[in-house]
């Protein structure tokens, strides 16, 4: 299982999105990662950060 942290500055940004289906996908990938660890297409940077 994935931990995904959630800053303030994501939830500032996130509330700004006026893209009512762009949110959706986004709040529902974090959903994906969070529950089954399925990152898609990525690669790691470094630090444990993909």
């Amino acid at each position: 299982m994935k931990f995904i942290e959630k800053t303030s500055e994501f939830d500032k940004w996130l509330r700004k999105l006026k893209d009512l289906r762009a949110k959706a996908k986004i709040l529902f990938r974090i959903q994906k990662i969070e529950s089954d660890g399925h990152l898609g297409d990525c690669k790691p940077v470094g630090n444990g950060i993909s």
